[in-house]
């Protein structure tokens, strides 16, 4: 099995994804294993004891509801086996393993005590509904109208549909700021069954952190620390905050708002966010500010235990004066709408994403970049590819990709950059943008440690590459293409603390002369949740 729970949309650790447009190369996804489906019941099972005898079992009879083909068939096996309590146990199981590839979403299996003499048993079943959704917290019954409001449409379905079930079960899970254990129980009308939420308040908490990589106008690492919130402003909400800055305090400082909270009870969310930044390199003697807001809806129109298709629109707007952006400074006035759909697919030992996204810019008018040609109504289509592949039981594959399709001289801010943690990890953060390119990675890791506190340390080898076509001017582009590899640690104790080292070297440079030296990496990040 892949590694960890689903239960959560975001990671909660100093590095915020945000910060990466207006500073890029930090590190936006975690070196995580994806997670799996939840293991939630989708039956209750009741065996009464039987005669310890010896009587083989010659025939099987289902009583209450047709059992789907696969189910039968999983009963097969019990034939000629010993009638006895273990064994009736063991069929129970083997039935309940079935069903749970069938459609049937919830139903109740029951062997009563009977006379087995002539080897017959007995298997009474309902395809069930929902009687209740009950949500307890320490032993204790408690009103949680949002967790039940996921979970409130398969009280009307007789029987249950898996789709409605998963759906809502994965909605409770993944909710903010609580940790949700679905379980069954058998209710007093035949074929319903309770199903009862065990909810557990996560506490605020606060994260600091350090990465040590530089880009070519900021020749400092960062510090940060980030704080999050929970039902702060109503039930189900996040706040993330977070302040970066360049040890020294005065090449760079960043400041971040987050703020999430779900629409009604279907899944809808709004998520809106605000970021600024102040640069003040030491390499070169320019000031600059920048500042990037955003708004944006999304909506899961597929979710289960194992898929998940959501579709996104957002509203940004982006101005920099002077600020350091990788290799230069960007002055521009940027708003933009995106349009996108993300998917993800999770199963035994394979987890895969993507997404793409179209962007157009807003409002060419009052829009300015000092980027030459560049247009402000610009269109583009971006598109991300993730996968993570379990080869044996400690040894794991990620690849991924990122690539941008656009026909417009694009904003400095809009460009696909490259150099950083996730993609160029041989070169300065920010080192090279395109118009249009792509991106890829390949990481093969090891976890010596199965199991204990410090289970997701673990030692990794890597490799990069970026093809992009960038326009100087209108008339003017230059291709070009760049590589970089190394290998590097990680030390993780349980969630709250790692600390990594990283060695990588260029392997392709952009240009003849180009000076290749390699770049160390020393990162650490600690978080508190009480």
């Amino acid at each position: 099995m892949l590694l960890s729970s689903s239960g959560q949309v975001h990671a909660e650790d100093p590095a915020s994804a945000l910060d990466d447009r207006l500073d890029p190369g930090r590190e936006t996804d975690g070196p995580t294993i994806p997670s799996v489906a939840p293991d939630v019941a989708h039956a209750v099972t009741s065996v009464s004891a039987a005669p310890d005898g010896t009587t083989p079992i010659t025939g099987i009879q289902f009583k209450g509801a047709e059992v789907p083909g696969v189910v039968a068939k999983a009963t097969e096996a019990f034939l000629g086996q010993p009638a006895n309590t273990e064994t009736l146990k063991q069929l129970a199981a083997a039935m309940t393993a079935a069903y749970s590839k069938s459609d049937v979403a919830l139903f109740t299996i029951a062997i009563p005590q009977q006379d087995l003499s002539d080897g017959i048993v007995d298997v009474f079943i309902a395809e069930g509904r929902v009687a209740d959704i009950v949500a307890v917290r320490s032993g204790e019954q408690i009103v949680a109208p949002r967790l039940r409001g996921y979970l409130e449409p398969i009280l009307e379905e007789t029987p249950a549909t898996r789709a409605t079930y998963e759906r809502g079960v994965s909605l409770a899970r993944r909710a903010e700021g609580t940790k949700v254990t679905p379980r069954l129980k058998m209710a007093t009308e035949p074929g319903a069954i309770n199903l009862l939420l065990d909810v557990e308040e996560k506490k605020n908490g606060f994260a600091v952190g350090y990465d040590s990589r530089e880009s070519r106008i900021v020749d400092s690492g960062r510090l940060s620390a980030s704080a999050f919130g929970y039902s702060l402003l109503r039930e189900g909400d996040v706040l993330r905050g977070r302040l970066a800055a360049t040890p020294d305090g005065e090449q760079s400082q960043t400041a971040s708002l987050q703020y999430g909270t779900p629409i009604g009870a279907d899944g809808l969310k709004l998520d809106v966010a605000a970021v600024y930044q102040a640069t003040n390199p030491s390499s070169v003697p320019i000031d600059g500010t920048a500042t990037f807001f955003s708004a944006g809806l999304s909506y899961p129109v597929l979710l289960d235990f194992h898929r998940e298709i959501a579709l996104s629109a957002v509203i940004d707007h982006t101005e920099s004066r002077n600020s350091a952006l990788g290799s230069v400074f960007a002055n521009e006035r940027v708003a933009a709408a995106r349009l996108g759909v993300r998917a993800g697919l999770i199963q035994k030992n394979r987890s895969i994403n993507g997404s793409l996204t179209y962007s157009r810019g807003l409002d060419p008018d009052n829009a300015e970049s000092a980027v030459v040609g560049a247009e402000t109504g610009f269109n583009k289509i971006n598109a991300t590819a993730g996968v993570v592949q379990k080869l044996s039981k400690n040894l794991f594959l990620r690849l991924r990709t990122s690539g941008q399709w656009t026909e417009d001289i694009l904003p400095a801010n809009e460009r696909l950059m490259y150099g950083g943690t996730d993609y160029g990890r041989g070169f300065d953060n920010g080192l090279i943008s395109f118009d249009k390119g792509y991106k890829a990675a390949i990481e093969p890791a090891w976890r010596p440690i199965s199991s204990g506190n410090f289970a997701k340390s673990e030692l990794y080898l890597f490799a990069d590459y970026a093809e992009g076509r960038l326009s100087l001017t209108p008339s003017i582009a230059r291709d070009f293409n760049l590589g970089s590899a190394g290998i590097g640690a990680r030390l993780g104790y349980k969630d709250f603390a790692t600390l990594g080292l990283e060695y990588a070297e260029p392997w392709d440079v952009p240009v003849t002369g180009f000076k290749d030296d390699s770049v160390v990496t020393v990162s650490w990040a600690f978080k508190y949740q009480p």
